[in-house]
This record gives structure tokens, C-alpha cells and sequence, in this order.
């Protein structure tokens, strides 16, 4: 006979605020439910209501990530001055669709973003030397990162006595970072106050594009209430991709990653970016009832196979559509 060693360990009771029960009541929330939001964090009357409020009110203004001011500056000159930029992701789901926000970002404000997806192999982790030969060869003096580039300060030292500038945007744990970047964007930082520090390498890109299509492209979305930013419909369009990568880092789907998953879902659901309407189809999902469960398991872990054989490059094409390689 096998004896199992495990015991059921039975949650505690969990605790709200009388005025969350009362604003539940009110919602029509029942006790289990609000039972399951309390334990996932959501306690007060004000985390119900900010819980169940329309999306666009839980997006925090880009400009408080940190080097926001920096990054936002060096982009306009490159604007200005007709500067051609290079765009590295990383070769997982998370930085594949990051790096594809961000080129889309950038053709979307003029500039030309060529997008580099690092071979597993021959680039590795972080920037790499290779990206940067292929930057000075094409003339392109600004190296925008996607997931990674916190930890790459030597390679960061080479590309700027090469003439060329980083701008790193991550969300990997920064104690440090590198110095000779224009730029870290990573609420992960040590000094970050941004409100929502959760946020994966794609959640990044997403918030420095809205930053990007707000201040530089057709000035729509520029008020803010309160540090709550509007979002530009050029914004919504691109949260597909950073539902994505949030759910394939498995991000928790609270704050504004919550808000990238709501926002983000309905757009996946819409079929409107081809190449992933495509790759919904041949996982054999029903587009019309994808859930975060169908990205987790379906369409995240096919991302990542693309790096894990050397198709990485392709996976981001898909994203990005034909029309914009």
C-alpha cells in the first residue's frame, strides 16, 4: 500500500474591508468570488473598484518609468536626424514580441527600425558583439534593446566607442546598470517610483512605445489625469503582442499587467494581426474564446521553440508582418 506523505494545507480565512463587501454587494459579486480576489490581493474598496474599472484607467503615465526623459530624447533625434536605428529582442516569447512593439513603434513615428533577433547560439544571452558589428555596417547609430541589455555593460562600452548608442529597455533586476547606456529603461531598478514594477520585457516595450507614439507621433493620448495616461488606439493595437509576452513570462495578472491582459485579449481575439490570427489557426484554438491558458500553452510555447531552433527570426517576422520587415 503507498501512503501519501502530502497533507492538505486549507487557506486561511481571508479578511476584506466592510466597504469592499459592501461595493461587492453592489457589483453583484458573490462571496466566493470576492473570496477569490481577496487572496489574490484585492482587500479594499478601492482595489475592487480599480479591479473592475474600464482598462485605460489602470495605465500609469509612461513618462514616470525611469530614463524615460533620456530615452525619449535620444528617439527624437534620431528622429530629427533621419538616424537608422537597430531594434535587438531576445529570442524567447517574451522578447520576440517585445522587440516587435518596438519596431512597430518606430516605423510608426518615421523611423527606420530594422529588427535583430539574436541566435541562441551565436549571439547568447543580452546584447551581443555580433549586433553590434551588423549596426556599424549598416550605418545604424542607435541600439534600441528589448528584454535584456541591464546586464550588458561591456558590450554597451564597445557599441558606444563604436559610435553607436544603446538604449536599453528591460525588466530584469538591476542593481546596477550600465552607465554608458543613453538610457535603462526597467522599473526594476533600484531608483525606479514607477507605480508597476511587475511588468515583463514586453510590458516595458508596450509602455515606452506609448511614450513614443505619444510624444512623437500624432500627439494623440498626451493628457494624463492623476498619473493615469489615455491610451492612443495605436497603443491598443499593440497590446496582442504584450499580452503575450506577459503571460509567457507568467507575469501575475494584476495592476497593469492586468490591464495589458484585458486590453491585449480582446485585440488577440480580433484576429487583426495576421501572422498570430495564423498561428492561432494552427494551434487549433477557437480565436473567438482565447483565454491567457491558450497563450501559456498554445501560442507562447510555439514562439519559443523558434528560438530553440534557430528559427527566431521568423517568429518575430510573424509579429511584426510582412508589411513592416
Amino acid at each position: 500500500m503507498i501512503i501519501s506523505s502530502f497533507r492538505w494545507r486549507l487557506p486561511v480565512p481571508f479578511v476584506v474591508d466592510p466597504a469592499c463587501r459592501v461595493l461587492a454587494a453592489e457589483r453583484g459579486i458573490s462571496e466566493r468570488l470576492l473570496s477569490l480576489l481577496a487572496r489574490r490581493g484585492v482587500t479594499s474598496a478601492a482595489e475592487l473598484a480599480a479591479f473592475l474599472a474600464p482598462p485605460e484607467e489602470g495605465c500609469y503615465d509612461p513618462s514616470l518609468l525611469p530614463d524615460a526623459a533620456p530615452a525619449l530624447a535620444r528617439v527624437a533625434r534620431a528622429q530629427a536626424h533621419g538616424e537608422r536605428v537597430l531594434v535587438y529582442g531576445d529570442f524567447d516569447a517574451d522578447g520576440l514580441t517585445g522587440l516587435s512593439i518596438l519596431v512597430i513603434a518606430l516605423r510608426a513615428i518615421g523611423l527606420d527600425a530594422a529588427p535583430y533577433v539574436p541566435e541562441r547560439l551565436g549571439d547568447g544571452h543580452g546584447l551581443s558583439l555580433r549586433a553590434i558589428d551588423r549596426a556599424v555596417d549598416e550605418g545604424r547609430t542607435l541600439i534600441v534593446t528589448a528584454d535584456c541589455g541591464t546586464s550588458s555593460g561591456p558590450e554597451i562600452e564597445v557599441a558606444r566607442g563604436r559610435g553607436v548608442d544603446v538604449l536599453v529597455t528591460d525588466h530584469h533586476h538591476a542593481a546596477t546598470w550600465p552607465a554608458a547606456a543613453v538610457a535603462v529603461v526597467n522599473p526594476q531598478r533600484a531608483d525606479s517610483e514607477y507605480p508597476e514594477r511587475h511588468l515583463t520585457g514586453a510590458g516595458v516595450a508596450w509602455k515606452v512605445a506609448h511614450l513614443l507614439l505619444r510624444e512623437l507621433g500624432d500627439g494623440s493620448g498626451v493628457s494624463t489625469t492623476g498619473g493615469v495616461a489615455t491610451l492612443p488606439q495605436a497603443v491598443q493595437d499593440l497590446a496582442d503582442l504584450a499580452v503575450i509576452g506577459t503571460v509567457a513570462d507568467v507575469a501575475p495578472l494584476l495592476g497593469e499587467n492586468r490591464v495589458i491582459a484585458r486590453i491585449g485579449m480582446e485585440r488577440l481575439r480580433s484576429g487583426a494581426r495576421p501572422g498570430l490570427a495564423a498561428l492561432v489557426e494552427r494551434a487549433g484554438l477557437d480565436r473567438d474564446r482565447l483565454n491567457t491558458d491558450d497563450i501559456g500553452f498554445g501560442i507562447a510555447p510555439r514562439l519559443n521553440a523558434a528560438g530553440r531552433t534557430g528559427e527566431a527570426a521568423r517568429a518575430g517576422r510573424l509579429q511584426i508582418g510582412r508589411a513592416h520587415v
